[in-house]
């Protein structure tokens, strides 16, 4: 069996903008337009890599079960003060099933929408 050279699976290169690190250059520039509607007001507030718990830890006399995080890239704080959360996915990424599992499964147990299509998520701010 061939050893995956160490680095990121999809060959994005880590990026630093404004004292913050993202994952892509994507991710990066999807901040940056999510900052921007910030300044015109249409958004109230953008936060990175905002940990979810899914699933919390559980004892039982059997032993321990570690508990399921998710982190979406930003958490989207909308006028209304409700918020909408967006992760950056490649199309390919999107068809993952352990991705569409988490991505239900977080909106069965928070009832709110994670977005994973910019296209979608502009439709939903405004």
């Amino acid at each position: 069996m061939r050893k995956r050279k160490t680095g990121s699976k999809w060959r994005n290169r880590p990026v630093i903008y404004d004292g913050k690190v993202f994952g892509s250059e994507l991710e990066r520039d999807e901040y940056i337009a999510l900052c921007f509607l910030v300044n015109e007001g249409k958004i109230k507030a953008v936060e990175c890599q905002f940990r979810v718990n899914l699933i919390p830890a559980k004892k039982t006399k059997y032993g321990s079960l570690r508990g399921v995080d998710f982190i979406p890239d930003f958490r989207i704080t909308l006028n209304d003060g409700s918020f909408v959360f967006y992760d950056t996915k490649s199309d390919a990424t999107r068809k993952i099933t352990a991705y569409i599992l988490k991505r239900k499964l977080f909106f069965h147990v928070h009832d709110i929408w994670l977005f994973d299509r910019w296209d979608k998520l502009m439709k939903a701010i405004k």
